[in-house]
């Protein structure tokens, strides 16, 4: 399935409650084999965001004027670090994930909310 990079690092805190909650092994090894391909792609989105602050920002100093170890995106750049950032989550990634029955997650502690977020992964 096709899904852009954006609705995928929204879908992520409801995986990370999906992958606590109760379901049949079956389904709980699907599950997780799916979210473990899905690290991947937020490993890389992580590591070109970060390439990004980088690029555009500079040094947080303490009062003392040491570095501090963190970088802050600068104020002026601020407008294209947006855009840019908006051009990397407007990526379309293959998503080869087994989508998993309602039933099978019945007792799984989850919002309407959160399923919504999920229904793309859920079938009836």
């Amino acid at each position: 399935m096709k899904i852009k990079l954006k609705e995928l690092l929204e879908v992520r805190p409801s995986l990370v409650k999906l992958l606590s909650q109760p379901m049949p092994v079956k389904t709980a090894y699907w599950i997780s084999k799916g979210v473990n391909k899905l690290n991947g792609e937020f490993k890389d989105f992580e590591a070109r965001r970060l390439e990004l602050v980088k690029e555009m920002g500079k040094p947080i100093k303490d009062k003392k004027g040491k570095d501090t170890g963190q970088i802050q995106v600068v104020a002026g750049k601020m407008p294209a670090f947006n855009k840019k950032l908006e051009q990397l989550t407007d990526i379309d990634i293959e998503v080869d994930i087994k989508p998993v029955s309602l039933k099978d997650l019945s007792k799984a502690d989850m919002s309407p909310l959160e399923l919504a977020s999920l229904e793309r992964f859920i079938k009836e």
